[in-house]
């Protein structure tokens, strides 16, 4: 049967279709061909810590079918948080356990005491925020752990959005403002969601939510590490076989900015640079207790 279109003329150009997308580094093709580099880059042998030993997938795998207000406790390290704590303490439900480890030479204590009489556990611990954190991990009976820190505030409804969560292993969410440097906030969590996409987790300590025995089976927080332990122990978390989930609605707030008001940029490029060396395991072990500047100029040096 003959073609109804027409015959194209010998030597014309072949007709293109339309280009929906620029080509910019946004259009499809290119993104493409980062994401599969960027996963060659993740199956480089070494990646892994052979130090610690490999998480079975499925190891602890949950017997409860639904997650509870009792189900759930907050640890947080403190030092002289006294500006901080009152807002902290104000937004978690008083069924949700909270264990803070605490340094202070300040009134912190006195004001949890105060503000926070019942479901709270005090523990008097001096020691780097991941020794801190692995206090906390030990002295917690729940199933459930939620790691943060005294300078943010939990959003409203977040531990409701966090039972939701049952069938997750490990659950990290971003840190917002709703003061100053909200541009900042948000776009530092883009990066997040796309390092999820990624499948690396981007997990920050101040909303890092895990299961405790996942947490323990895969060896807690490196106390080696004075910055970047939060992220560091989710990656060992995934590379486990467990579930970790980025959830964009299950947010904190941050109340104070320090280290935003001494360089956003450097604190940026610090964050990227540390875990990138640490991701790939180009960061060699004397350097891995050394925070590269990251507590300079704070009255925090890593420790509590």
């Amino acid at each position: 049967m003959p073609s109804s279109s027409a015959p194209r003329p010998t030597g014309s150009p072949s007709p293109r279709p339309a280009n929906r997308f620029p080509r910019t580094l946004a259009s499809p093709s290119r993104v493409g061909r980062f994401l599969r580099v960027f996963r060659r880059l993740r199956s480089l042998p070494g990646r892994r810590n052979t130090a610690r030993r490999r998480i079975s997938a499925g190891q602890c795998a949950s017997t409860s079918p639904t997650v509870r207000a009792e189900d759930i406790t907050s640890i947080v390290p403190t030092r002289n948080e006294i500006r901080n704590i009152p807002a902290f303490l104000a937004s978690i439900p008083s069924d949700i356990g909270l264990i803070v480890v605490d340094a202070s030479s300040d009134d912190t204590p006195r004001c949890i005491a105060e503000m926070r009489p019942n479901n709270t556990v005090v523990l008097r611990y001096p020691g780097t925020i991941a020794e801190a954190r692995n206090a906390g991990t030990a002295a917690a009976r729940t199933p459930w752990l939620v790691f943060t820190d005294a300078d943010v505030t939990f959003a409203p409804g977040f531990f409701d959005r966090l039972m939701q969560h049952r069938l997750s292993d490990a659950v990290y969410g971003p840190k917002l403002s709703i003061s100053d440097y909200k541009s900042y906030y948000a776009w530092f969590a883009r990066g997040q969601r796309l390092s999820d996409r990624l499948g690396i987790p981007a997990a920050s300590g101040s909303n890092l939510c895990c299961r405790r025995d996942v947490l323990q089976a895969g060896g807690g927080f490196d106390p080696v590490l004075v910055v970047n332990e939060d992220s560091e122990v989710m990656w060992r978390i995934k590379r486990g076989g467990f579930r970790v989930t980025f959830d964009s609605a299950l947010a904190v707030f941050a109340s104070d900015h320090r280290r935003l008001k001494q360089g956003a940029l450097r604190k940026t490029v610090h964050s990227i640079t540390r875990c990138f060396l640490l991701y790939f395991g180009l960061l060699p072990r004397r350097w891995r207790s050394s925070d590269f500047g990251y507590w300079k100029h704070s009255k925090n040096d890593g420790r509590l």
